[in-house]
């Protein structure tokens, strides 16, 4: 309704949009389509699908982390997690390392 109002643009600069196109067509050249079709729904970083509120805490970060392994379809058991300092900060989480 508004197209003539507001253009559609890539985010990418010229060099960035040229190596992602080639990119994705060297992907699609060695992988059947079947491969970047798995029917499973898109998940977006939204209430909808992460409702949880997010603090940083232990607790917040493998909520989320199950969360997103549920939607991965990822044994969540395969995934360890560690806490972090940063100097000067206090300990935050992060994703150590996935197994299997």
């Amino acid at each position: 309704m508004f197209d003539w109002l507001f253009k559609p643009k890539c985010p990418c600069d010229p060099a960035a949009k040229a190596w992602i196109e080639h990119r994705l067509r060297w992907l699609s050249e060695q992988f059947p389509r079947s491969a970047f079709s798995t029917g499973r729904e898109l998940i977006l970083p939204t209430p909808e699908f992460f409702p949880e509120r997010y603090d940083a805490s232990e607790r917040a970060v493998r909520t989320l982390m199950g969360r997103v392994c549920s939607y991965m379809g990822v044994d969540e058991t395969s995934i360890q997690l560690t806490p972090r300092c940063t100097s000067g900060s206090a300990s935050s989480w992060r994703t150590a390392h996935a197994t299997g």
